[in-house]
């Protein structure tokens, strides 16, 4: 089973959680005792223990449970491939053309007409022929904004509500920089790529410092979308949040809550499913509904933060900020607060491959 968090919209902004506990992306990671030397080593007690990741619609674990593909849903998978691939040559085409202007027509470079119009339109198309009805309740008005994290399509969906009325821009991990085609796109929308190496190390490290001065830099029609649970669930649970979004109290932050129709077929979520398997699924339904959730913009503190406060101080308030931003949030969507974090998702994973899946 191929791990969701190779996906390029997840990310460690911080290694502080809001529950207190760190996150260690390098320690080894092996199964609880309790679920992998005794008798109750089922998969029922299993996903009962990782209930946030463990998939919740009819195809089952992994994707691999479900009823066969019907011949109307191949049909459907093989139309959508084909429209899709057709966009995604024509957009890679306009890259490469733009490319080779900007050698010669340097000031390109400065163009915003990326972020706001040529990509928003494309992922406006690919939605729709995904089949995605979208329900949007409030509106942008931050320049900051934090959402909860389901899946890849959380991306497509924010940039199509979005786009057109602010440029709109997320954070990705630094490894997607270097990703074919999609490490190009997200660097022309203005993304902000961090090292999760960097926040291995330093809660206020150069993660921390590249987020800060970013957030800071933000005109009033530009927004930067942030994912603090740092990985996906399956749409019912929100996870701690990282605190590097929060660490400037002084600055609004627009909380969002997504969610994907809890009575359909398949559950959009990009959680504990390989790559392929997802996305025939994601293209064998007819339609997908998603719900957004724009809430009340908020502000910690109106008083700009004191120089003399400590980094420990620094770090309590983040704390406090990121927890009520949650709490907003999960009553929102009505999602369960759970504390598992990214770790837990890595021993899941595991016990999944132990017991087959693959």
């Amino acid at each position: 089973m191929k791990s969701n968090d190779d996906n390029p919209s997840s990310l460690l902004l911080d290694i502080e959680t809001t529950d207190g506990s760190t996150y260690d992306s390098t320690a080894t990671i092996t199964p609880p005792p309790s679920l992998s030397n005794n008798n109750n080593n089922t998969p029922i007690s299993i996903h009962e223990r990782y209930q946030p990741f463990a998939r919740n619609d009819e195809y089952g674990t992994c994707g691999k449970n479900g009823p066969s593909l019907s011949y109307i849903e191949w049909m459907r998978i093989v139309y959508k491939c084909v429209i899709i691939g057709k966009l995604v040559c024509t957009l890679a085409l306009l890259v490469i053309l733009y490319e080779l202007l900007a050698v010669v027509l340097p000031f390109l470079r400065n163009d915003n007409q990326w972020s706001k119009w040529i990509i928003p339109s494309y992922v406006r198309m690919a939605t729709y022929i995904i089949g995605f009805d979208i329900v949007v309740k409030g509106q942008p008005r931050a320049s900051i904004m934090v959402c909860n994290h389901v899946s890849y399509m959380d991306i497509l969906i924010l940039m199509h509500v979005c786009a057109y009325d602010r440029s709109t821009s997320f954070v990705a991990k630094q490894s997607m920089k270097h990703v074919f085609l999609w490490g190009k796109l997200a660097s022309l929308i203005g993304c902000t790529f961090v090292s999760h190496a960097d926040s291995n190390n330093d809660t206020h490290g150069d993660t921390s410092t590249t987020l800060l001065s970013k957030l800071q830099q933000i005109s009033l029609n530009q927004s930067i979308i942030i994912f603090p649970e740092g990985t996906t669930t399956n749409g019912s649970y929100l996870l701690p949040f990282r605190t590097g979004a929060f660490l400037c109290p002084t600055i609004p932050i627009q909380p969002i809550c997504i969610c994907y129709g809890k009575q359909q077929k398949f559950n959009p979520s990009w959680e504990s499913i390989g790559v392929w398997q997802h996305v025939k699924l994601l293209l064998a339904q007819k339609q997908h509904s998603a719900e957004i959730q724009f809430l009340q913009p908020m502000v910690q503190s109106s008083v700009p933060e004191s120089a003399t406060k400590t980094k420990q101080e620094r770090k309590e308030e983040a704390i406090v900020y990121a927890n009520q931003v949650r709490n907003i949030i999960a009553n929102a969507g009505q999602l369960q607060k759970s504390n598992l974090v990214y770790k837990d998702k890595q021993r899941y994973h595991l016990l999944l491959r132990e017991m087959g899946y693959s």
